[in-house]
């Protein structure tokens, strides 16, 4: 049996805390992809989402930038939980940054309305924009928790 130092936590080991992390990741990005799913089908019943508006012809591009964003959290994470003995708050911060940029893009389509992207609208817009929020909140609810006490 393993002895523990008073107060140590299962995840002060880095080997641990590194699994716990990644681990933590993965279900983060699970839960991420049927969140933004989930909101697809729903925004696309409620809203009048354009046949030609590209990033939501299908489910397949917001399923793709929903993973993409939470391995970069994730990785995000896992490099600050090795340099910081507390990582939260500094993740916070970032992820909060990275939501604001992330929103660039749809503002930039909206404004600009090229025609490769197809009808532009707002209601659209604002569902792309919701996906990143939901995305960004699973991420700042789960990631932090894998470093607890």
């Amino acid at each position: 049996m393993e002895s523990k130092a008073p107060g140590a936590s299962p995840v002060s080991n880095p080997q641990n805390r590194t699994k716990a992390i990644l681990v933590h990741g993965a279900g983060a990005t699970v839960i991420a992809v049927v969140a933004n799913v989930v909101l697809y089908v729903v925004g696309n019943a409620i809203i009048d989402v354009p046949d030609d508006f590209m990033p939501l012809e299908n489910a397949g591009a917001p399923i793709f930038f929903t993973i993409l964003g939470l391995v970069l959290a994730t990785g995000v994470y896992l490099w600050l939980a090795k340099r910081e003995s507390d990582p939260r708050p500094r993740f916070l911060t970032i992820a909060g940054v990275a939501l604001l940029f992330s929103f660039i893009p749809n503002l930039v389509i909206y404004v600009q309305k090229p025609e490769d992207m197809g009808t532009v609208e707002g209601g659209p817009i604002l569902l792309l924009m919701l996906m990143h929020v939901v995305a960004a909140a699973i991420a700042v609810a789960v990631l932090p928790r894998s470093t607890q006490a």
